[in-house]
């Protein structure tokens, strides 16, 4: 029964009269095949919640967005902090000035005005540096009982000088020194006692990302002792301080179910399952060809993108094996990311798929389903809407 349509398709094809009417353009003066996902029955795609995301311990993101198309989406996270040294020898009866947890960020999303409030809240398990985590093996409700130990907050607008400090209860700072020379020995010792912080935000559409490894990001305690003489305990967030980013959206089904577009969303958002049905079709259109090029085109929608969402600078194509693993197009391991595309360029994002498709129709090993995605997408808060015709354009020459 298949057999008998895909011979009424072929049919159908080499006799239509207006070749744009069923999406195949051909066009042998220059020797190419335009297939578009709105007009044919042979490209179809589906967008898809992205539940979680492995962690990425460069960057901490930290605020929320909220619009009319993707609707919110909280990003939060866990950090320990460590000992800058071992062996620490303090002296006794020390009293905390102040204690600050500060960072560099190294950009943002959206609009520094937009933060209302920054939470800080000592937790109570451990998390350890060298188990991987996903952005959703935790949640904003697993800690928000806990007390908010943050007292205020203050986000710089300067370029050259771009730090988020918190000031925390001086009780932290005081039960850490309280602990005494023998606990705070080591940070096996230390982290024992103290696991760690989970760091939230409130804002309207913006997304911090701080950056531990700066120069500014640390944890301080200013002190002083019995005689007034000040002194300064700092701890570090970067090295081997385990750190997890969460991320959790309010689920879109209008965007699960929109066929009309596709919708890329980092932050454990959403990607797209990109289709290719009927594949015996094209095996025929180009049988007795060598394809020389295939690239596959995915234009922004400029009539939905607003000034609160900014489009991805890069996207991946990735396809999905027969174990149902997202793994990388042969393209970009071989030619590598330049030749491969994605970038942003025109208001259309472009991608070299001629290996990848020489591979699906002639390697019965191959799924016929692509994903496109961003494969940085625990590392930034940008959001794309994409018109819902797909484009696949084939270069050829006859044998």
């Amino acid at each position: 029964m298949r057999f008998n349509y895909l011979i009424l398709l072929i049919i159908c094809l080499l006799s239509c009269s207006e070749p744009s009417v069923i999406g195949l353009e051909v066009q042998p003066d220059s020797e190419k095949i335009t297939i578009r996902s709105n007009s044919s029955n042979l490209i179809d795609f589906d967008n898809e919640s992205e539940e979680s995301l492995i962690n990425n311990t460069s960057l901490n993101l930290l605020g929320e967005l909220e619009d009319t198309y993707f609707l919110k989406n909280k990003a939060s996270f866990i950090t320990q902090i460590l000992l800058a040294e071992s062996n620490l020898i303090l002296e006794e009866d020390l009293t905390v000035d102040s204690v600050i947890l500060l960072y560099n960020y190294s950009d943002f999303y959206g609009d520094l005005d937009d933060i209302s409030s920054i939470n800080v809240r000592k937790i109570e398990q451990d998390i350890y540096s060298d188990t991987i985590y996903y952005s959703n093996d935790f949640s904003y409700n697993d800690f928000s009982q806990l007390p908010n130990v943050a007292e205020d907050y203050y986000v710089s607008f300067d370029s050259l000088n771009p730090i988020v400090r918190i000031k925390i209860n001086n009780d932290i700072g005081q039960q850490i020194l309280d602990l005494g020379n023998t606990i705070l020995s080591s940070n096996n010792d230390f982290l024992d006692y103290f696991k760690g912080f989970f760091v939230s935000a409130q804002a309207e559409n913006t997304i911090l990302y701080l950056n531990p490894f700066a120069t500014n990001s640390k944890f301080s305690i200013y002190y002083h002792d019995n005689l007034d003489s000040t002194n300064t305990l700092s701890f570090q967030l970067d090295g081997n301080a385990a750190r997890i980013n969460v991320f959790e959206k309010e689920i879109n089904n209008d965007i699960l179910n929109d066929k009309e577009n596709i919708y890329i969303e980092s932050m454990s958002g959403y990607k797209c399952k990109i289709s290719f049905s009927n594949l015996d079709t094209l095996q025929k259109m180009l049988a007795g060809k060598v394809i020389n090029q295939a690239v596959m085109s995915f234009e922004i929608d400029n009539s939905l993108m607003t000034n609160d969402i900014i489009p991805h600078s890069q996207l991946h194509l990735a396809r999905l094996d027969s174990e149902g693993n997202i793994v990388d197009l042969t393209d970009y391991m071989i030619e590598g990311s330049s030749f491969f595309g994605g970038r942003l360029e025109n208001e259309m994002y472009n991608f070299n798929v001629t290996r990848y498709l020489h591979e699906l129709l002639f390697d019965n090993a191959y799924t016929n389903h692509l994903y496109l995605l961003d494969k940085s997408a625990n590392s930034n808060a940008n959001r794309s809407i994409i018109n819902k015709e797909v484009e696949l354009n084939i270069i050829y020459s006859d044998l």
